[in-house]
């Protein structure tokens, strides 16, 4: 699993959703469903995935993530 976290742009405006953890990184174009906590799902269309790589000598932190995913909010159902 990866976790990576997803930067969601909806109405012109970006807003970090949280951490989530991915089988494998996805790709643009892909779809993802996010369930909410009221049992809604989110659809959203992945846009891009921004990589930050550390240099291999750079000491590791455990909460640094190297990849963040950016997605567009599609719409919403139940």
């Amino acid at each position: 699993m990866i976790a990576a976290p997803l930067m969601v742009h909806r109405d012109g405006e970006k807003k970090l959703w949280g951490v989530f953890q991915f089988d494998a990184l996805p790709s643009p174009g892909d779809r993802i469903d996010i369930t909410a906590h009221d049992g809604r799902v989110q659809q959203l269309t992945v846009t891009y995935v921004a990589h930050q790589p550390l240099h291999e000598k750079a000491p590791q932190q455990p909460d640094h993530h190297t990849s963040w995913v950016h997605a567009e909010w599609v719409s919403e159902f139940y």
